[in-house]
């Protein structure tokens, strides 16, 4: 008897373990740059797993603070997203829009995009925090903060 209920008991947290994995895990969002260093120009990478679906004229907002360099930014892609992206830099906002053209990604589906070029402030050693906002159909599915630590050149 003793066993059989511990064995109920262990299937119920493993069953509760799996369930908060997959409902937690699916609002994840990161925000990378490649090269974290001050002033340098880079390609930041930002993935999550969109909570709802993402039709293929979805829109990504992200907001730097304003000591970012954005006028550079001129091109985004994905290894998992097809389709293509129109890169707009608005202000301190940078916003990649779907061309229409890709599919529709299902809740829960992996999600990367990189875009480029960024220039990091000249401040290093400082957190900022960068919103992103993830857009489909005139609602919003993701409005998170981010924070994203600028370091100190690296020795040459």
């Amino acid at each position: 008897m003793y066993n059989k209920m511990l064995s109920i008991i262990i299937v119920i947290a493993f069953t509760i373990l799996l369930i908060s994995n997959v409902i937690y895990g699916q609002n994840e969002l990161q925000l990378k740059p490649m090269f974290p260093e001050a002033g340098k120009v880079t390609i930041y990478e930002l993935k999550f797993n969109p909570p709802d679906s993402l039709d293929a004229k979805a829109q990504l907002k992200i907001v730097f603070p304003k000591v970012f360099d954005l006028s550079k930014v001129k091109m985004a892609g994905s290894s998992t997203i097809n389709g293509g992206f129109q890169v707009d830099v608005i202000d301190s906002t940078v916003i990649l829009k779907r061309t229409g053209l890709g599919q529709t990604l299902l809740p829960g589906e992996k999600v990367d995009v990189k875009f480029a070029n960024v220039v990091n402030p000249l401040t290093p050693d400082e957190m900022y925090e960068v919103k992103v906002e993830i857009w489909n159909n005139n609602q919003k599915l993701i409005d998170k903060s981010i924070d994203v630590k600028i370091l100190a050149e690296k020795a040459k």
